[in-house]
């Protein structure tokens, strides 16, 4: 089993249905990345692991 918990997806949330297995984009800036996907598109950070370039 997973050592993480899934968070409650938003209803409203046009991507609410949709299901994914994981996403890894590279960005030079994480944390503005992931404030714009949770503003824009509602997507939600699950886990994350703990790898440097």
């Amino acid at each position: 089993m997973a050592d993480f918990d899934i968070p409650e997806r938003s209803t409203s949330s046009p991507f609410a249905d949709v299901r994914g297995h994981h996403v890894a984009i590279r960005v030079p800036d994480r944390d503005t990345a992931i404030q714009w996907y949770r503003d824009k598109l509602d997507w939600r950070v699950v886990h994350t692991w703990p790898y440097d370039d």
